[in-house]
């Protein structure tokens, strides 16, 4: 994850079923132009939302089939109010 930090004007980044951590997405902090974040199929739980907040130009984040709860999910849609959350 650390070779895409210099990546600043990356968009896209699609992590669909792979073995991503929350430690690992940290290093898309210097993402600040990453607008779809799909992270579908992942073992990411409730921390990740930390990241998420962090990323201000996001416009769709997939958690479908991760850890993440309702509840984050919904503190997510509240705090986000620019991105689409598909879960």
């Amino acid at each position: 994850m650390s070779s895409l930090r210099g990546l600043r004007y990356l968009k896209s980044l699609n992590l669909t079923k792979t073995r991503v951590t929350t430690i690992g997405l940290l290093q898309l902090e210097s993402l600040k132009r990453l607008e779809s974040l799909n992270l579908t199929g992942t073992d990411l739980n409730d921390s990740v939302s930390i990241l998420l907040k962090r990323l201000p130009a996001l416009k769709f984040v997939g958690l479908s089939g991760t850890q993440v709860t309702d509840y984050t999910v919904d503190r997510l849609r509240e705090a986000m109010v620019n991105t689409k959350i598909v879960r």
